[in-house]
């Protein structure tokens, strides 16, 4: 008697039904699925990340309008110097010593700044730079509101008068008195149809004075913003710590 026996039953097992399984689970998807699949995870993606950064724009924001307050304030006191130095001398050295500091107080801000934010993520120069000219700018609005308020109802061109007295002393007669100095004052007075230094200062009006201050500011918050930004942002070996 013969046996034979079939060996492809034991190594080739009938696998057409798994073949059979997997069609009919393919045709319950979409045809599109794995293209609405990637099209809402990456929806998903660009939600969280305007979301994110909508938040740090927020919380860079608010930590600029507090501290832009304090150097706004810092500003001011040395412009209320600058007006006392004619009547007291010595004021005048503080105001040129707020004047010189200006920087390395907006740069102690900002590594304040950095030191609040950085458990939350660090702070590197985009950002660094956005805090920067936020709080310069804020800083010009609060001096700008104050100077125009001071100049409008309390000074009555006291600040012009004593400029015009100041320039009476002999040796600023003096150095106006330089030929190029009284060039550049000729062409001035010829360009703004004034006869005289001491008719154009008196024509300045408060909101002459306030635009010049933001003008001159807002130079200044953009340029000193670039060191600002460099020496606040969040150290390498900071990093590196964590």
């Amino acid at each position: 008697m013969t046996f034979s026996i079939n060996t492809s039953a034991f190594f080739w097992p009938d696998i057409t039904h798994l073949f059979t399984i997997r069609q009919r689970k393919i045709k319950n998807f979409p045809p599109n699925f794995a293209l609405q699949s990637l099209c809402s995870n990456f929806a998903n993606t660009k939600k969280k990340t305007v979301i994110l950064t909508t938040n740090i724009f927020k919380q860079t924001n608010a930590y600029a309008m507090q501290l832009g307050g304090i150097f706004g304030l810092y500003w001011c006191i040395g412009l209320f110097c600058l007006i006392a130095g004619f009547k007291v001398p010595v004021l005048s050295s503080f105001s040129l010593l707020i004047i010189l500091s200006a920087p390395i107080m907006g740069i102690a801000l900002a590594r304040h700044f950095e030191n609040q934010v950085r458990t939350d993520g660090p702070v590197y120069y985009g950002r660094a730079y956005l805090f920067s000219f936020l709080m310069y700018f804020y800083a010009t609005i609060l001096l700008a509101g104050i100077t125009y308020i001071y100049f409008s109802l309390f000074d009555n061109g006291a600040f012009i008068e004593a400029n015009i007295a100041y320039m009476q002393r002999p040796e600023m007669r003096e150095f106006m008195d330089s030929p190029d100095v009284k060039i550049q004052m000729q062409n001035m007075l010829a360009a703004t149809g004034y006869k005289s230094l001491e008719e154009f200062l008196r024509s300045i009006s408060p909101i002459m004075i306030t635009a010049n201050i933001v003008d001159a500011n807002l130079i200044f918050a953009v340029v000193l913003s670039f060191p600002t930004a460099l020496i606040s942002q969040t150290r390498i070996n900071s990093l590196l710590k964590k």
